[in-house]
């Protein structure tokens, strides 16, 4: 048994493994010699190899399933309700989307100057007759700072919902094959 928690930077370890194996294999099927001299073949067959490969993949199709319905069934509370893992997951990610885009708004500036040529519904706007042109916002950048910043916040502790949950889930995998010494 492993927790969720260590169950995702294992499914990465395994797929670390089948990359490797799979490089190892073709380094191995084939070896160059001088002609007339005799072969030396490496210890490992391209049969280990590939049982050792289709091992790891089996195992990484399992752990990814295991993984996959620990995150449907399991649960955190948000906002009032109970929602699953998979969805806690997604909505911290959108969160934080949310977040960035609103902070990268809160820091415009109201009113700015705009540059001499800008493009504007479609076509040049050129400065005409000396005077200046402006930029203003159409919403108040620190209203926006600050969504973003309560938006941060709650990604933040919907994102410790789901690590503590992470680790509180118990999975049916033996990884001695892969963790221990």
């Amino acid at each position: 048994m492993i927790t969720l928690a260590q169950a995702i930077p294992l499914r990465r370890s395994i797929e670390r493994q089948i990359d490797y194996l799979r490089e190892e294999r073709m380094e191995y099927a084939s070896v160059t010699v001088a002609k007339g001299e005799k072969p030396e073949f490496p210890q490992r067959t391209i049969e280990m190899i590939t049982a050792e490969l289709d091992e790891a993949r089996a195992d990484y199709l399992r752990l990814s399933h295991l993984i996959a319905e620990a995150n449907l069934q399991k649960a955190v509370e948000w906002d009032g309700k109970m929602i699953s893992l998979i969805e806690a997951i997604e909505r911290a990610k959108q969160l934080r989307e949310e977040a960035s885009q609103c902070k990268i708004l809160g820091m415009r500036k109201k009113i700015e100057h705009a540059p001499a040529s800008f493009h504007g519904r479609g076509r040049s706007r050129h400065q005409e007759g000396g005077s200046d042109l402006i930029t203003v916002a159409t919403y108040d950048p620190d209203a926006y700072r600050e969504l973003g910043k309560k938006l941060e916040r709650r990604a933040n502790l919907l994102s410790g919902k789901i690590e503590a949950a992470n680790h509180s889930i118990a999975i049916d995998f033996d990884a001695a094959r892969y963790m221990g010494e």
